[in-house]
């Protein structure tokens, strides 16, 4: 049933070019729109909310999702071969470089200062640390992951005072003083194999 396909012939470069683009766009909506439902629909928000457990993520909440998440949010790679031949290696690539990079940086929790926050077009760590915070059962905001288009047209825009880095810091917040007064996590266990095996001795006592 796959119309999958390697290399560059026989639909060339340009076919090639075009369907990863239109691919990566379908995707984008894709994840969007099951993001959006995850927050309106009772049933799926049963599955979701696990993820929003995190409400300042780190990098390792990208795959902190429950395996039918995981499942229905990989489901593009297994029936868009179905619909239209695509080139397997370049959506694997794309998937697994694109989306799992642009993840990592939604989650990551830092504001890079040559990001700009107040961008109209793309999401960035700022906007999905605002859905952690704010996005609740039957209150879906900014559900997109790349492109911010899905929630303008959906009306899932946060319409509030915005709390980025830059205006906190302009009004005297967010300062390192403040950052000083925090207590972070150590993370460097994550690392360590030991930390892992205690867990999984403990699962099995």
């Amino acid at each position: 049933w796959s119309k999958a396909y390697c290399g560059v012939e026989p639909y060339g470069w340009g076919y090639l070019a075009g369907s990863i683009a239109v691919s990566l766009v379908f995707s984008d909506f894709f994840e969007f729109f099951y993001h959006w439902c995850g927050h309106k629909v009772p049933f799926m928000w049963a599955e979701h909310k696990k993820h929003h457990v995190f409400p300042n993520p780190t990098p390792f909440a990208v795959i902190a999702d429950e395996p039918l998440d995981q499942l229905m949010r990989a489901s593009p790679l297994l029936f868009m071969p179905m619909l239209a031949p695509l080139n397997l290696d370049a959506l694997v690539v794309c998937w697994g470089l694109l989306f799992f990079s642009w993840g990592i940086f939604l989650h990551c929790g830092y504001e890079h200062p040559q990001i700009d926050p107040h961008t109209t077009s793309m999401n960035t760590a700022y906007h999905h640390h605002l859905h952690h915070v704010i996005a609740t059962p039957g209150n879906a905001l900014h559900c997109g992951f790349w492109f911010q288009i899905w929630d303008q047209l959906f009306g899932s825009m946060h319409k509030g005072e915005c709390i980025c880095a830059r205006c906190s810091q302009s009004k005297g917040k967010r300062e390192r003083e403040d950052w000083d007064k925090l207590e972070v996590p150590d993370y460097s266990v994550l690392v360590q194999p030991e930390f892992w095996l205690r867990r999984g001795q403990f699962k099995q006592a």
